[in-house]
């Protein structure tokens, strides 16, 4: 049947089917990677046969196929090649994610995903034009192909497993699982958020022991977005931290980030681990409360309104807390980190005489930079006005630090402060005119952050070269704070010189361990 009629094809009839099957398949090639699958041969062929099957029989819904398919793969692309299919990550990603940081996130993409976005369309409209006749039955058998090939694994797992819904469902066509994946992805994120919103009338049971009563005063600055080697206290040339310089403090200066971005970092450092997973209801503020401390958490990072991040659920946990930019996030408007400080010197005003943790979340370094500074830099560095933006932002936090520093002083507080970022960033375009910084999971400097502790009365500096990893951090805070709890990790003295972890893991974009070591280097040039 199929040489019969490819006989009855002269060659302006062959070259033109030829031409045709190779754009077709060339358009479902680039569909199932842009949704963040591997383009298997075998999946490329059960749709390019679903196509033809299509163009033969039902024309309009072949051309709607290709141009739903193309509007989602240029949607979908820039995540898909980057990280991943729509999984939990992801979609938890786009809801935690208002439209100025997708904005950002679009202005930051690198040139070849945007001509990557163009050879989609180019080619996505060739294939809508494509029309050439196909034997009936061959269609027919075309299709068939299709279904074999699309639920080959689903009625395995059923012959496996026996016959359940869910393996039914389980294809691995990627056409058909980008929906599958993304249903599934956005009911397990929307009953997760359900969870984090019962967290917060949960008691915890953290049992803590005062060990040490030194200070009426606890703040701790959690830092966004900074890489260390951009300070200048860390080596950079432009003294960007010139506070912090001079300040006599505590660096821990191989402290390593638990994650590449906001929500992965702070629910594996400030929330206790159980059975491998972030428990939200044991954190900082509720260690801080349950040790009879009066808790402030004032942030420029906003919330989310219906589907907070689970680090903003954190922060509602607190007696007193503050989002200046609740549910509205406008990150592309200049809302400098500064506006905090009239809610800190409230927070140090009130006097209950009950010691006080007060958590300070800025919104420091964020990308993009110049939307920090308001397009304003200290100097213009290697010609990029970006870096110079975020070289400058680095050295507002540093003019916020010595602020908080002196508000508490002004209140007579005996004050104690830790600041620390969540996360770096890797460097786009190094070493151009155009570079820039953008969230990355694979270099070690998306890792390689700052951690700085000091206090009113410090009169020394003490440098601590042994790496610690953010993994430990909830129970570095509670040394720090002069609590001690069975659930923590209270067998090292985790400020002084003592090299206690051999190896260090932290998270990437998927929350899966790596090894810290087995990253790439991006270091500045």
């Amino acid at each position: 049947m199929f040489f019969s009629w490819f006989k009855s094809l002269n060659k302006n009839h062959i070259f033109r089917i030829g031409f045709s099957l190779i754009c077709i398949a060339l358009f479902t090639y680039l569909v199932q990677i842009s949704f963040g699958y591997q383009g298997k041969l075998i999946y490329v062929i059960s749709f390019v046969a679903l196509l033809l099957f299509l163009m033969n029989k039902c024309r309009w819904l072949y051309r709607t196929t290709i141009i739903v398919f193309m509007i989602l793969a240029i949607f979908y692309c820039p995540v898909g090649l980057l990280y991943n299919f729509p999984d939990v990550n992801s979609i938890g990603s786009l809801m935690y994610t208002n439209k100025d940081e997708s904005f950002e996130f679009l202005m930051n993409l690198p040139l070849w995903i945007y001509l990557y976005q163009i050879l989609l369309i180019v080619v996505g409209i060739l294939t809508v034009r494509i029309s050439f006749p196909i034997n009936s039955k061959l269609s027919y058998l075309l299709f068939v192909l299709f279904l074999i090939i699309a639920f080959a694994s689903a009625v395995k797992n059923c012959i496996k497993y026996g016959f359940d819904i869910t393996e039914l469902l389980s294809l691995r066509q990627p056409e058909v699982r980008f929906f599958i994946d993304g249903i599934d992805s956005c009911i397990k994120v929307k009953n997760e958020n359900n969870q984090y919103l019962n967290i917060i009338n949960t008691k915890d049971s953290w049992a803590p022991k005062i060990i040490q009563d030194d200070y009426d005063t606890y703040i701790l600055v959690i830092g966004e977005s900074v890489r260390k080697d951009f300070m200048h206290h860390w080596g950079y040339s432009t003294n960007n931290t010139p506070w912090m310089s001079q300040q006599p403090g505590l660096y821990l200066n191989n402290y390593i980030s638990a994650g590449p971005s906001t929500v992965i970092s702070l629910t594996h450092s400030l929330v206790l681990q159980k059975d491998g997973r972030p428990d939200l209801v044991h954190n900082i503020v509720t260690l801080a409360k349950s040790a009879n401390m009066e808790s402030w958490w004032i942030s420029n990072q906003g919330a989310k309104g219906a589907f907070d991040s689970p680090v903003a659920i954190i922060g509602k946990m607190s007696d007193h807390f503050i989002f200046i930019k609740d549910g509205n996030s406008n990150d592309r408007e200049f809302i400098p980190d500064e506006l905090l400080l009239p809610y800190i010197d409230d927070a140090l005003t009130i006097d209950n005489h009950k010691k006080k943790f007060i958590v300070v979340h800025i919104f420091g370094s964020h990308p993009q930079p110049c939307a920090r500074t308001n397009n304003q830099y200290d100097e213009l560095i290697n010609g990029s006005k970006e870096t110079s933006c975020y070289v400058t932002s680095i050295r507002q936090t540093d003019d916020l630090l010595k602020s908080i520093a002196s508000l508490a002083s002004q209140h007579h507080k005996k004050w104690a402060m830790v600041y620390f970022s969540d996360h770096g960033l890797k460097l786009v375009n190094k070493g151009y005119s155009n570079q820039t910084l953008t969230h990355g999971f694979n270099t070690k400097q998306s890792y390689d952050v700052p951690f700085f502790m000091t206090a009113y009365d410090a009169n020394s500096t003490i440098n601590v070269e042994a790496k610690r990893s953010g993994l430990y951090l909830l129970s570095m805070l509670a040394q720090w704070i002069g609590v001690n709890d069975e659930m923590l990790n209270n067998q090292y003295d985790w400020f002084d010189n003592t090299e206690y972890l051999n190896q260090i893991h932290v998270y990437d974009s998927t929350v899966k361990k790596v090894l810290y070591d087995n990253l790439e280097d991006d270091a500045i040039e």
